[in-house]
């Protein structure tokens, strides 16, 4: 195991340098090993085997895809950025989330250094995309589609919910249940997983 230490000055370049983090690691990597990117507060909290997500390259479709982006997808409509797509585009619309992607060494390698490419170029015009690291990786897919697109509702490992209670990634979730178990054991520790609270 080899650990490689990097600081940032501001969230959005932490989440920016996922992309050249990989690419400084990749003389480390076997030429038919598989590289995959997790955010770091994915939890792999259950068992699970690779066949899921092992692919020549692969998407992960957003928990949003089909419920608050189903008729427009977030994307970046800057015509000016390299993480421009357009309304009228004539591909799929599938929105990928940026917390995981991966798949076969050579294509992940490509895969980033376009996407480090395309952010210096934006950086040269003083812009950032919409959803940062997200925004790219949408072009990419959007142009370049995986081979393998793992819908959310298959996604085995969990992804921590940011946006709050009220702004969860399962859509579906009975809030109203959750705070009636937090009002009565307030006292205890509990982790938001699989839509219910676990003490």
């Amino acid at each position: 195991l080899i650990y490689h230490n990097t600081s940032h000055k501001s969230w959005q370049d932490a989440t920016n340098s996922k992309f050249i983090n990989i690419l400084n690691i990749s003389h480390l990597l076997e030429e038919n090993e598989y590289v995959y990117y997790f955010d770091a507060d994915t939890n792999v909290n259950k068992y699970f085997t690779d066949e899921w997500f092992l692919d020549d390259i692969v998407g992960v479709e957003h928990f949003g895809n089909n419920s608050w982006m189903k008729d427009v997808k977030n994307y970046d409509r800057n015509p000016n950025s390299k993480a421009f797509i357009p309304f009228d585009t004539q591909h799929q619309q599938i929105y990928f989330q940026g917390a995981c992607f991966g798949g076969i060494k050579n294509r992940v390698i490509d895969m980033c250094s376009q996407l480090y490419n395309n952010q210096i170029e934006d950086k040269k015009i003083n812009y950032e995309p919409c959803v940062n690291d997200e925004s790219y990786i949408n072009n990419y897919f959007h142009n370049n589609p995986p081979t393998k697109v793992i819908n959310s509702s298959e996604f085995q490992f969990i992804v921590s919910d940011k946006g709050g209670m009220e702004n969860l990634r399962n859509p579906y979730t009975d809030i109203i249940n959750l705070k009636n178990k937090l009002k009565q054991e307030f006292n205890k520790d509990f982790e938001l997983r699989n839509g219910d609270i676990i003490f």
